[in-house]
């Protein structure tokens, strides 16, 4: 949260309007990654998890045990390896030139903001990226939940603050490639150093032709977490670009500027419940529900809490700003435009917290629901921003997020009810 809010500040002070439109549009264009990834991280991370109720670590820092779980993890990484390698390139020749297109067709008019060069390298940065996501999956779904969050945080420090010595020194838009360049050195350099031998084992572990069923095990799963997932683009990343498109580079930096800030509460909120995922699948695997149940909603809880009152900080902060004509409420959207974001962002703390549940069971019930969600942010996004500019989006995402609770609700009780009582209601 801090990093979050350090970052808003120097994006603030050193950007004009129009690079602080560019600079979180960046971001949503980049987001288009999830379309090509089909949710495969998360995948690998829960078939991991499961595997790993019938393995254990030895003094080396590789997987002993039962030899069939062993070749099947060993399986599970062959496959995502290529699959990141395809989908990185993928990103290369597709985003990257869509993205340039989209900038320069809808950045015209702008002529004194310099973002082509910043737009390739963040690109390039975050297809490298890509090549080593499955193996930090694989390793937080073998139960290195705190070493990896560890490795997060560090890599977070020093990203950020690389990222934030480029802005202080008015490089501009060079800071979001900085920042992703160096996540994928920390994270190479924290793999290499501390799991190459895992890594290497398991590639090369096989046993009498066992291996991971791709179409009968994985893509059951896997294609209802990539719908899911690239339901999420159109939920959370479709504003920035919209705007950006229909009221210009300053209102997109409103309101990338504002989620940005939005996000950095959610994230410190739903943090509480993230590093439960690997956990939550070896209880499944166990058959340990109470023991689920019991973590689960004490640890909601506390994320609900640290949400509400985060969001209620922020709120204030912003509405401050704006009643004594601070010049930097002109950097952040309206108090009117932020209470609905607020309200939509609490919400999803929620319906995160019930995926999160429900998909440590190798299950995706809420893929119509996210379905759902992607369409009415869309159409609302898409209608509402073009006639009503930001107040029309947080509108209709507001509006979009309390029905998508209602329903979540409602899946996450009867599935629950189903998995561990065979209670059908």
């Amino acid at each position: 949260m801090g990093a979050t809010m350090a970052t808003i500040l120097l994006v603030g002070s050193f950007l004009s309007p129009e690079e602080q439109g560019f600079y979180y549009t960046f971001a949503s264009v980049l987001g288009l990654q999830i379309v090509f990834e089909l949710g495969l991280s998360l995948v690998v991370l829960q078939t991991a998890s499961h595997e790993m109720a019938r393995l254990h670590w030895s003094h080396r820092g590789t997987l002993e045990g039962d030899p069939i779980a062993k070749a099947r993890m060993g399986s599970l990484l062959r496959m995502a390896i290529p699959w990141y390698a395809v989908v990185a390139g993928l990103v290369l020749v597709l985003v990257l030139p869509g993205g340039h297109y989209f900038f320069a067709a809808h950045g015209r008019p702008i002529h004194d903001v310099a973002w082509q060069l910043g737009w390739a390298l963040l690109v390039v940065a975050t297809a490298c990226n890509l090549l080593i996501s499955p193996l930090l999956s694989l390793i937080e779904g073998c139960g290195l939940v705190a070493e990896v969050a560890s490795m997060r945080t560090g890599q977070g420090v020093i990203s950020s603050c690389l990222s934030w010595i480029v802005l202080a020194c008015h490089g501009g838009l060079l800071a979001p490639a900085v920042l992703a360049g160096s996540q994928f050195c920390c994270a190479l350099a924290w793999v290499l150093c501390r799991h190459w031998l895992l890594v290497l084992d398991l590639i090369r572990f096989g046993h009498e032709d066992v291996s991971i069923d791709w179409r009968q095990e994985v893509w059951p799963f896997q294609w209802k977490i990539a719908v899911s997932w690239i339901s999420g683009y159109f939920i959370f990343q479709l504003f920035t670009p919209v705007l950006f498109a229909y009221r210009g580079a300053v209102v997109a930096g409103q309101m990338g500027m504002s989620l940005q800030a939005m996000g950095g509460v959610f994230n410190v909120s739903l943090a509480w419940l993230s590093t439960k995922a690997a956990p939550f699948g070896r209880l499944v695997a166990k058959r340990s529900y109470d023991q689920m149940d019991s973590i689960f909603f004490r640890t909601v809880a506390q994320a609900v809490s640290i949400a509400f009152l985060g969001f209620a900080v922020l709120w204030s902060g912003a509405y401050a700003l704006h009643a004594i004509h601070h010049p930097w409420s002109r950097k952040i959207l309206d108090p009117v435009c932020l209470l609905f974001l607020v309200v939509a962002s609490m919400v999803n703390v929620l319906v995160n917290a019930q995926a999160v549940y429900l998909r440590a069971h190798k299950e995706e019930p809420f893929m119509a629901l996210s379905v759902l969600g992607a369409c009415l942010c869309a159409l609302s996004a898409l209608v509402l921003g073009r006639y009503y500019g930001a107040l029309g989006v947080c509108v209709g995402y507001a509006s979009s997020s309390l029905i998508g609770l209602g329903f979540g609700t409602s899946i996450f009780m009867r599935k629950r009810r189903l998995w561990h009582h065979g209670v059908n209601v």
